[in-house]
């Protein structure tokens, strides 16, 4: 019975020597299974990781274009506002131009016309002036020679002669 025991081991352990390299290799071949489903494991929540990285940086990238849409428009509205400003004060200046000169042409006209009024009226005067010179002359000249005839005749009443020397 020692034998068969002897043997038995000797058959079990022929059997776990045959079988052992089998184990080892069942063994490695697990471990290599469990290190590759870790690498997997870490190779997914990489990727999961990279993937919530790269949405984050999606989203904050899309918020910022539209903070940046938003402030763009925000400056071409002002922009516009502005614009449509300038334009009304353009037309107001222009309107303003406008009637200006408007009141000046009428100022102008005015003046142009007043001119010819004091020109026509000094002429007018220039005219009375000279007709009233003519007359005064005219006055003068009778008066002389009235004053000249009355002398004559003073001197012939008076028995003088008519020499005419003017000396009464």
């Amino acid at each position: 019975s020692q034998g068969q025991q002897q043997q038995q081991m000797s058959a079990e352990e022929a059997l776990e020597l045959a079988t052992n390299p089998l184990h080892n290799e069942i063994n490695q071949l697990q471990e290599q299974v469990h290190q590759l489903s870790r690498e997997l494991r870490i190779t997914q929540d990489t990727h999961q990781l990279n993937k919530d990285q790269s949405r984050a940086e999606f989203e904050m990238l899309h918020t910022e274009l539209d903070r940046q849409n938003s402030r763009h428009e925000q400056i071409v509205a002002s922009l516009r506002n502005r614009l449509v400003e300038s334009e009304m004060a353009r037309m107001k200046m222009q309107d303003q131009l406008s009637t200006r000169m408007e009141e000046d042409a009428v100022r102008d006209e005015d003046l142009k016309s007043r001119w010819k009024e004091m020109t026509t009226r000094v002429l007018e005067d220039k005219k009375w002036v000279d007709e009233q010179m003519d007359y005064w002359k005219e006055s003068m000249e009778e008066h002389r020679k009235r004053l000249s005839g009355a002398k004559v005749r003073g001197g012939m009443d008076a028995g003088l002669g008519g020499d005419g020397d003017g000396m009464i």
